[in-house]
């Protein structure tokens, strides 16, 4: 359920907010309709169809499913390794725009608080 909200915000920090609705749509809606069709369609229909004996228009027992939960299994687990590759690859983003502006305001507040890293340190040493 996380992964919804997810994808909105992730596409508009990685692509930029100018466009979001299509590129939110090439992310969610063209593999969803892609899979959909491909996947609960065609993959399971031909997969039941072939494991039915001759005459029968019923298919019992796991074989009639198991080339399909094996293929989403699969299919799940490259998708986790291309989410992967994605969190690496965007790594330079986050650490180029959000991480950057943390770090600048972390030594801002660490110089106001010693004075030795306080430009104005001198100063304040040289009239005693």
């Amino acid at each position: 359920g996380v992964l919804w909200p997810l994808l909105i915000v992730s596409t508009g920090e990685l692509f930029g907010t100018e466009r979001i609705a299509s590129n939110y749509m090439l992310l969610d809606g063209s593999p969803s309709a892609i899979a959909g069709v491909l996947l609960a369609k065609l993959l399971t229909s031909a997969v039941y169809n072939a494991h039915t004996e001759t005459g029968s228009k019923a298919c019992h027992g796991d074989q009639c499913f198991r080339l399909t939960h094996m293929s989403m299994v699969g299919i799940e687990t490259l998708a986790c390794v291309a989410a992967v590759v994605l969190a690496m690859r965007s790594k330079v983003v986050y650490e180029t725009s959000v991480f950057l502006g943390v770090d600048e305001s972390a030594s801002d507040e660490a110089s106001d608080d010693d004075p030795q890293m306080s430009p104005n340190s001198n100063e304040s040493s040289s009239d005693e």
